[in-house]
């Protein structure tokens, strides 16, 4: 499971793409466009290789279903600091708990 810390830091990364569509609407184009362009997309192999699947579907389960641990703006913050676009599925779902400030 991911380590998040309790107290926010700072993004590694701004923070400069939110892909909303969902699957098979294009969004690997997009993507394979976006890292070409030089962009870091954050997308299911990045949740699952750094173990923040769990943390995700915990969030999404308690949006959802009213159980388990909802997922916060600063933790998702914290989830995604390495990237800066963010793609696909859950961030449709998701999109309401994150701040943009």
């Amino acid at each position: 499971m991911a380590n998040l810390q309790s107290v926010r830091e700072p993004r590694n990364r701004e923070m400069k793409i939110l892909i909303l569509g969902l699957a098979r609407t294009g969004t690997s184009s997009l993507t394979a466009a976006l890292q070409q362009l030089g962009y870091s997309p954050y997308d299911w192999p990045d949740r699952c290789v750094l173990g923040h699947l769990p943390r995700w579907t915990e969030g999404l389960q308690a949006k959802y279903l009213s159980r388990g641990r909802p997922l916060e703006a600063d933790e998702m913050d914290q989830l995604t600091s390495n990237f800066d676009v963010l793609r696909s599925i859950p961030y449709p779902s998701a999109f309401s708990m994150y701040h943009l400030g």
